[in-house]
């Protein structure tokens, strides 16, 4: 997927966002998806499906929320802007509404450090320690502030009764970070915690990455 470097940003969120509703990753108009170009994203429109987006689709705002057109950017803009201050070497956020990732945040509970154990460590060294964030209503401010602070910790963080926010290099990057935290999501509501990579397992692999 190298070539998709070298194609428009808003191409490249279309590209994504359609393929996030072909995988079963989202389902009707739940999920948005943004671009960082310098001090601007582009990012999907409120209300819409991921799956027929074109390029004049999408909103141009800027970093201080504010925009031109008709066309009302998603409801989770300040999530998103928030979210590129918080890591300004990430250029892509998705956020979807994935199936499993949900039901995992379900299971969560104030304190909880970590929204899940990993099960593979292919995973944990994509995802890490993934962090998890208590109810907020959508679009909220407080919702914004509460995963702009976790991503200080993740690229990834589950947002209870919500679904997954992840960040990226690229959207390449974001995407493949959905797709491995909903893979091990699963597992973990098959595996109830079963087999799960063991502390001493976690360090040894943590450790080998730090080198």
């Amino acid at each position: 997927m190298n070539e998709m470097l070298h194609i428009d940003l808003k191409t490249q969120v279309c590209f994504f966002s359609a393929l996030a509703y072909k995988r079963g990753l989202v389902c009707g108009a739940g999920g948005n998806i943004s671009a960082r170009e310098s001090d601007r994203i582009y990012i999907t429109p409120t209300g819409c499906s991921l799956d027929d987006l074109r390029p004049e689709d999408l909103v141009s705002v800027r970093m201080d929320g504010t925009y031109e057109g008709d066309v009302r950017p998603s409801i989770e803009t300040a999530l998103h802007i928030k979210a590129y201050k918080a890591r300004p070497d990430m250029r892509a956020v998705i956020h979807l509404h994935s199936y499993y990732s949900i039901q995992v945040g379900l299971l969560c509970r104030e304190g909880d450090l970590s929204a899940m154990p990993p099960y593979t460590g292919a995973y944990l060294m994509s995802a890490g320690n993934v962090a998890i964030t208590p109810f907020f209503r959508p679009g909220s401010a407080e919702l914004a502030d509460a995963v702009a602070e976790k991503l200080k910790q993740s690229p990834a963080v589950l947002m209870q009764n919500h679904g997954i926010l992840a960040a990226g290099a690229d959207l390449r990057k974001a995407f493949n970070l959905c797709e491995d935290v909903e893979f091990n999501a699963r597992m973990h509501m098959d595996m109830k915690g079963a087999g799960a990579l063991t502390d001493a397992q976690i360090a040894d692999v943590l450790d080998h990455l730090s080198h």
